[in-house]
């Protein structure tokens, strides 16, 4: 596979190094880095180059394997050299108009069917392909911090299947979990996450808690590091400020969504000062009144994905762990809560915070049910059952077993369904441990795990129930 990366900044090396890596052992396969400036292009390389060393100091790549990487990644300041490719992701700008002009004169170089990506972290696909010559050919496709290792990358599709469906191949091929979002600014995942930043920065002018006490205020509560540690790694002040006044500005956006000051007043500077770090200690009170506030609007943004079917549940669940590092999904952490808490929290915050939306399913106390592990697509009369937990190589836990042996119970009362395909995640299903295993949660879930044990079921095989095939090694 021949793939191409437009920008050497602060993203684009680390998408390269991940494809690199991913293509590196197929023959013939090359990953060009383009930028126009030839400092950027320079450090870029050496950024490359320096995880290349890491990883074999750490003995996480082979020297072969390193040589195959380096020799695979190709350098250019030449937008011709793209004609080859069969993708390209754009990482360069979150600038429209920008955008618009990378993607014009690449029409010009690339093969006919060349897909085409845009790393953009809230410009929608329709706006970013208004002027392209084949807009069908042409994606969102937002990557996480670090762009290199980290699995999930939000898509938007065009009204092509058949080039969705190759957008989608390509991105496992490149070593990524694919999440279809809609095509509204900011997606899915940045929609919670820069509001929860945003909310964050409020806490802070308000002089409600300090940088420092509000990360391990939320640290200690969800995990994930907290909100400013997470703004220092990433330098995302501006870019938070920039998808809030994507948000603000998008058909049903109100002035809530307008970003705090503080934003724009931080810039790049740190939040946190590493050398003198400063006192985090907080009492109750300042717990409840930060923990509150935050919950409040990952809750109501993430039901407000949900309920306008931005993203499928389960998908959005394991985007948000993988993507903000929380201790659990945010649909999960709502469950724990209740459905009486969560809708309560966000009620007190709208009622204190104009323009703030309650999804409807938590104004009428409703949560959504959904599967962690496990997720149910349905092809006519056939259901198709995945394991998806890519993170762990679809290994199996007491929990999968629990929603695998509920969904295969669900569908076997289901008279409209004729037949069951159980897979994992990138067709691989690898297995547990035997702990894990001890106390079977159903006849059901045993039945589907001998079948899934047998490499040879491939086929469909004669039950008088719905009919199980397993796929995988």
């Amino acid at each position: 596979m021949i793939v191409g990366v437009i920008g050497s900044g602060s993203i684009g090396p680390d998408l390269a190094y991940g494809f690199v890596s991913a293509l590196a052992k197929v023959s013939g396969s090359r990953v060009y880095l383009l930028d126009i400036k030839k400092e950027a292009l320079d450090a870029g390389v050496a950024r490359i180059k320096g995880y290349v060393g890491k990883a074999l100091a750490r003995g996480k790549l082979s020297p072969k394997a390193a040589k195959g990487v380096e020799e695979a990644l190709v350098p250019t300041m030449n937008m011709g050299d793209l004609g080859s490719c069969e993708y390209v992701l754009e990482a360069a700008t979150e600038d429209l108009a920008t955008k618009q002009s990378i993607l014009a004169k690449l029409e010009q170089v690339v093969r006919p069917d060349c897909i085409v990506g845009f790393a953009t972290s809230g410009i929608p696909r329709a706006q970013i392909a208004a002027k392209a010559q084949h807009p069908e050919r042409c994606f969102v496709n937002h990557p996480f911090y670090p762009a290199w290792r980290t699995l999930p990358i939000e898509v938007v599709l065009s009204t092509d299947q058949a080039l969705g469906a190759r957008m989608l191949d390509t991105l496992l091929t490149l070593g990524k979990v694919p999440i279809v979002t809609a095509d509204v600014a900011c997606f899915a995942a940045d929609d919670v996450f820069c509001n929860y930043i945003s909310e964050a920065a409020r806490l802070v002018e308000e002089g409600v808690a300090s940088p420092a006490q509000v990360d391990r205020i939320v640290n200690d509560a969800i995990g994930g590091g907290g909100p400013f540690n997470v703004m220092d790694l990433t330098r995302g002040n501006l870019l938070v400020k920039h998808c809030q006044e994507l948000m603000r500005d998008a058909p049903g956006g109100t002035a809530w969504f307008a970003p705090p000051a503080a934003l724009a007043k931080q810039g790049t500077t740190p939040w946190h000062d590493r050398k003198r770090p400063a006192d985090s200690s907080y009492t109750p009170a300042m717990r409840d009144k930060v923990m509150d506030r935050i919950l409040a609007v990952l809750f109501g943004r993430t039901y407000f994905v949900v309920d306008h079917q931005v993203c499928e549940p389960s998908d959005l669940d394991w985007l948000i762990r993988q993507s903000l590092g929380f201790n659990a999904g945010l649909l999960e952490l709502a469950a724990e809560a209740g459905a009486e808490r969560v809708a309560d929290l966000c009620q007190r915050f709208a009622k204190a915070h104009p323009g703030f939306e309650v999804p409807p399913s938590l104004a009428a106390r409703r949560l959504v049910r959904y599967e962690r592990d496990v997720k149910v697509e349905r092809d006519a009369d056939v259901a198709v059952v995945t394991i998806r937990r890519p993170e762990v190589k679809n290994a199996l836990s007491k929990r999968t077993m629990t929603e695998l042996g509920a969904v295969m119970e669900r569908l076997a009362a289901d008279a409209a369904v004729k037949g069951i395909v159980l897979t994992g995640f990138g067709g691989a299903l690898a297995g547990a441990d035997i702990n894990e295993l001890a106390v079977l949660p159903s006849p059901a879930a045993c039945e589907a795990m001998c079948l899934a044990g047998h490499p040879v079921l491939n086929g469909i095989s004669a039950m008088p129930k719905p009919v199980v095939a397993a796929t995988g090694p």
